[in-house]
């Protein structure tokens, strides 16, 4: 049996557990190509983590798309305002809303680099990207609305 300091890592709560087992499932990788990656689960957890891995599989591009879009926009219309001379107030409400936007995809598609996911498991990054969603809503709010 395995001791605890050499037991495999739950990629879901990111802890040592000495009941994970081996899983392969077809994911996405950091570019949205699809891939065979093989993770350790206990299996308390593996039901969480194939419902999570289905999410990814079926909204994983999007969410890379949007995220790009959005930004990829952003520099877009700031250019142009730069071009067209556009008001200060103008450029930041368009920040503003673009940057709420991006807070809104990041919410949504809870989504998280494998070096995060390896460092605290899976649990932790979904609540970290949705906190960190909801304060940049609010922070491209304060930027679009306030300043």
């Amino acid at each position: 049996m395995a001791t605890p300091d050499n037991a495999p890592i739950d990629v879901w709560s990111g802890k040592r557990d000495p009941s994970a087992r081996p899983v392969t499932l077809k994911t996405l990788d950091r570019f949205g190509f699809r891939v065979k990656k093989s993770f350790h689960v206990a299996p308390q957890n593996e039901e969480r983590l194939r419902a999570f891995n289905d999410r990814l599989l079926r909204r994983g591009r999007t969410a890379l798309w949007t995220v790009l879009a959005i930004s990829a926009l952003m520099v877009i219309l700031v250019l142009a305002a730069l071009l067209l001379s556009w008001s200060a107030d103008i450029i930041l409400l368009v920040v503003g809303l673009l940057t709420s936007c991006t807070g809104i995809a990041v919410y949504y598609f809870p989504f998280a680099t494998p070096e995060t996911i390896r460092w605290i498991g899976l649990r932790g990054p979904i609540r970290l990207s949705r906190i960190s969603g909801l304060v940049t809503v609010l922070l491209g709010l304060v930027v679009a609305l306030i300043l």
